[in-house]
Parts: C-alpha cells; structure tokens; sequence
C-alpha cells in the first residue's frame, strides 16, 4: 500500500513538472483569479489519489508567499489540508468579492485614443472575458448601466460601432457592445506579422531590415505616419515621393531600401524599384504619380541627392 501511495506522490509530481504548473498556475491573491486556480488545482492535484498532506504541500507551493504566510500556521495533516483550502476559499472565492474584481477590471480597461486594431482586439477579448465571468456568475444585470462608460472608451471608433447594432447605441446593453464590437473586429483583422521567405519576399520590402513595413517578427508599421494597421505602400497620410523622401530622409534612412543608416549608392539591397526597376524604394517611385512633369522629376531628384549628401551618414 506504502508503495503504491509512492508511486501515485511519484506520478502526481512528474505530471505538474511537466506541465509546469508551478509557474502557470500559481494563485496571484486576486478574487477573479481564485475561480480559475481552483479549477485547475481541483482537476491537476485534489483528485488525484494521493495523501491529502501531498495536496497541502502543492497547494503552498502554488500560491503567491504573502498568502501561503496565512496558511503556513496550520497543522501538516489532512485536517489542516481542509482548513487551508476552506480559508483561501471564504477570502478570495466568495461571489461577490469575485464579481467586484471583474468590474473592477472591466471599468480599468484603457481608453482607445487612436485607431489602433491590435489595441482594440486585445479590448475587446479582455472585455468579453469580464462580461461572461459576470453573467456565469449571475452579477451582468446588476452593472448595465456601466455600458456606456465603457463605450466612451472606445470613442475613435463608436461612430463605426454604432452603426453595427439596430437599437439605439444610448440604451446599449453589455451585450450589444460586445455584439457590435465582435463585427467591428471580424471586418478590420489584425495584421499578421510580415516575414521574408526565401521565394515569398514582399515587392515593396527592398532589404531585410525594411524598417518602412515592419522588421522581421514584429508588428508592420508604416515608416511615414507611423501607423500599425497599414504598410508604407498604402500608406493615406503622407501620399506623394517628395514627402515620403522627407521623412526617410530625416530619420536618417536609405532611400532604396527604406532602413538603414547608409547612403543608397553603398546599400546592399540587390532589389530594384517594382515599378520602374530603377534603384530607389517603390514607395518613393515617382513612375506611379504619371501627372507630374519632367521638370518636377528631376527637381525630386535633386533633392533626394541633396539630402542624401547632406543628411545621411555612411557605415
């Protein structure tokens, strides 16, 4: 019996090693958390078959020092197992100290003040996790008239909710945000990280660096106007090559491949402008503005010489 007891005390901590639940699950103190630590202890640790002084071991050592002080007073037997788990549950899991934690974070989430789509899916999924945590919990009804608070939060983009739902956005409810928020999301998707392949290289990414769409794994962003939910080639802010060569050239980067501290003669990028094949960035290509004389041609020209002769400083 000792020996199958071992084996079980042996299984149970190979299984949390694995899993890392030391790390992952660990209880933070916080009401709102309680319910998902107690979930996942109850399924990983108390059914197992083990002795409950093995639980109570666990269970100190997955909650946070400040809270394992509060239960290290109690007996190391299985009496002492229940009084821990009992305590810990009337502090943090009673519902209405859980409710609160969840408005709390819900009245905490951040104002939208631009018009950033990975801002606003990240609100979005926080917001809906707070809305369903209350309505499993029976408390959504109480806090309706909260909706328009939230709302407000999201000011850049109502004028776009608002035409999303059929009842009047002033008589909202947490649903109908939600409803209109998750079709706002659907139709404006988040865009995905660009990456370079060896036969998939973007046409208007000229180097690797190509600090004018997003550097290797990390998010696009517009080297013009600085934006996240668009590249330099759609770029609506700053639209013609003589503004574009601007900037580039204020930020001290390489007209042909758009990054890089280096001049474009000494730039190693081996890729061509896509749409006149000349040595320049496609984003500055004058080819595509065909309404502009010779004249102010050559006069860009200058300029970007100009510039690059006074502004850029070579490797």
């Amino acid at each position: 019996m000792q020996f199958e007891k071992k084996l079980l005390e042996q299984k149970l901590e190979a299984t949390l090693k694995e899993k890392k639940i030391a790390d992952k699950t660990r209880f933070n103190g916080k009401p709102h958390d309680w319910v998902r630590f107690k979930g996942q202890f109850e399924a990983m640790v108390d059914s197992q078959s083990v002795p409950s002084i093995t639980k109570f071991s666990h269970l100190k050592e997955l909650v946070e020092p400040s809270i394992r002080t509060a239960i290290d007073c109690l007996p190391f037997t299985n009496e002492g197992y229940t009084l821990a788990f009992k305590y810990l549950e009337d502090k943090y899991g009673h519902p209405s100290e859980v409710a609160g934690s969840y408005v709390v974070s819900l009245l905490e989430l951040p104002t939208i003040n631009e018009r950033d789509v990975s801002k606003i899916h990240r609100f979005y999924k926080q917001l809906l996790f707070n809305i369903e945590s209350l309505e499993t919990l029976g408390k959504l009804d109480s806090i309706e008239g909260t909706t328009y608070y939230v709302l407000r939060k999201l000011e850049i983009i109502k004028a776009e909710l608002v035409t999303r739902v059929k009842t009047d956005w002033r008589d909202w409810t947490f649903k109908d945000l939600l409803e209109s928020l998750k079709k706002w999301t659907e139709t404006n998707l988040v865009p995905k990280v660009h990456k370079r392949g060896k036969f998939g290289k973007d046409p208007y990414s000229q180097s690797r660096g190509g600090q004018a769409f997003g550097s290797h794994d990390h998010e696009i962003k517009c080297v013009y106007c600085e934006s996240t939910d668009h590249r330099a080639k759609t770029c609506d802010k700053v639209l013609t090559p003589l503004e574009r060569t601007k900037i580039l050239a204020k930020k001290g980067l390489c007209f042909n491949c758009a990054s890089g501290q280096h001049h474009a003669n000494s730039c190693k990028s081996k890729i061509l402008c896509q749409l006149c094949e000349g040595r320049h960035h496609t984003s500055i290509c004058e080819s595509k503005n065909p309404d502009e004389t010779n004249n102010r041609y050559k006069f860009h020209s200058q300029y970007k010489q100009n510039i690059c002769n006074s502004s850029c400083s070579v490797n």
